[in-house]
């Protein structure tokens, strides 16, 4: 079975290292195995309170110069893809976008109404007959 080992920090290597995988998946329909190596920057939950395995600086140093979002920001300005403007617009929207979704559940309902309920599938339609014997499927 293939095997490798990618950066989870580089963008690029996991898309390249991904495609490769993939392809023999689907060309050879062979299995393949990639370990993806990443940082957790924080505990698993308030449980795991972090510094008892690391310290604050050893955190803070692989978020300045290991941390994904800012080393494809970082790749794409280099590149002349990204501006500094295009980036805050990105981040805007984004945002945005997040607060919306954040707001949609408050104002959907937490029920459904009993009219709903009987008409969603697999309930009965108002009004409806109901059939038996074998034509019921």
């Amino acid at each position: 079975m293939e095997w490798d080992l990618c950066n989870g920090h580089e963008l690029y290597e996991v898309r390249e290292k991904t495609d490769r995988m993939l392809q023999l998946a689907r060309q050879k329909s062979r299995p393949t195995v990639l370990e993806i190596i990443t940082y957790r920057y924080r505990g698993h939950s308030v449980a795991d309170p972090d510094s008892t395995y690391r310290t604050k600086d050893e955190i803070e140093n692989y978020r300045r110069t290991k941390d994904p979002l800012t080393l494809i920001h970082d790749t794409l300005v280099a590149e002349g893809v990204l501006t500094a403007e295009l980036a805050k617009e990105i981040d805007t929207a984004a945002r945005a976008e997040a607060d919306r979704a954040a707001e949609s559940p408050k104002r959907a309902r937490s029920r459904p109404s009993r009219t709903s309920s009987r008409t969603s599938i697999g309930g009965r339609q108002p009004g409806a007959q109901e059939v038996t014997g074998p034509d019921r499927l």
